[in-house]
């Protein structure tokens, strides 16, 4: 089986009838996006659209099959059945992956309740700290592993980022900062002798608290756009995307922190220790994500044009 033959020969045949790739999509059902990956040889039409493309374009099954005209019929029996199997080995494959990352936005909701009905997580603040740094990290490997899963299937040329996803990485940075720097503003100005924005010190805690469960929520469904946009729209995913889980396990950190006031002291050390894991993994997934962008776009640039 070559897909690049079977490309080319479907290209012709769709070219003979004067179909557009999107009318041929839409008669088959799919996306243009798909005939196009079709025509370039970078994927196979999913063995469920074979007899219709067959009839719709008046090729053999065994001529698309081989990529050939008058192709072999046994061979084009074998490379059938092949193919029926590596397309739902892959449909498994992605299953799994749609779930891993149900779960982990459903984690993430759950953790979200139970912050925002008050309620204590962990047994102190070493603890909040460690978990947070697993959960980025599995975040991270998780967002890594679907990434290079669907940028590698079948050499598939992912579809650059958006600006809706630069918008979204540049919001997620501004809770970043603003998080950070509202949390060690505050800390520091009471260690001082002060409070700020000229609150009463009963009302830092509210203050805060309401700030980061709002960053908190938004990154979540900020990460919720981008992990759909990779499934179901093969998009690059922006290096930015990586902000959102740090504003999230940060902000459920510094929430923990909150709950869990001892002396401005040990509060201190916990935030600088907390801050300093998330930060430093956060750079770690942001470099991934640039080298994997970046070999993306070369793929893109050596890829043929989609044709019209």
């Amino acid at each position: 089986m070559d897909k690049k033959k079977t490309g080319n020969l479907i290209r012709e045949a769709r070219q003979c009838k004067n179909y557009t790739q999107s009318e041929l999509g839409r008669m088959l059902g799919v996306t243009n996006k798909a005939v196009s990956r079709w025509e370039n040889g970078e994927s196979f039409p999913d063995i469920g659209v074979l007899e219709s493309l067959s009839h719709l374009l008046e090729l053999p099954i065994q001529d698309i099959v081989t990529g050939e005209r008058a192709g072999d019929r046994e061979e084009a029996v074998t490379e059938v059945v092949r193919l029926a199997k590596l397309q739902e080995q892959r449909k498994r494959e992605k299953r799994i992956l749609y779930l891993i990352v149900l779960g982990l936005l459903i984690y993430h909701c759950v953790i979200g309740i139970c912050l925002f009905s008050g309620r204590g997580l962990f047994g102190g603040r070493d603890i909040a700290c460690q978990v947070a740094g697993i959960s980025m990290a599995g975040t991270l490997t998780m967002l890594g592993l679907v990434y290079r899963y669907f940028g590698k299937e079948e050499d598939v040329k992912m579809i650059p980022s958006s600006q809706l996803s630069r918008g979204l990485g540049i919001a997620s940075l501004a809770m970043l900062l603003w998080s950070v720097g509202i949390m060690y503003l505050s800390f520091g100005m009471v260690r001082a002798g002060s409070v700020p924005l000229g609150m009463e010190l009963s009302s830092l805690g509210p203050f805060l608290n309401n700030q980061l469960c709002a960053g908190y929520a938004l990154n979540v469904i900020f990460l919720a756009v981008e992990m759909y946009r990779l499934l179901m729209e093969r998009t690059v995913l922006h290096p930015g995307c990586v902000i959102s889980p740090a504003v999230i396990y940060l902000d459920f950190f510094y929430i923990d922190i909150l709950g869990r006031m001892d002396t401005l002291d040990s509060v201190w050390k916990a935030l600088d220790r907390g801050t300093v894991l998330i930060l430093l993994e956060a750079v770690s997934g942001i470099v991934f994500l640039f080298i994997q962008s970046h070999r993306s776009r070369s793929h893109a640039s050596d890829s043929p044009h989609q044709s019209q």
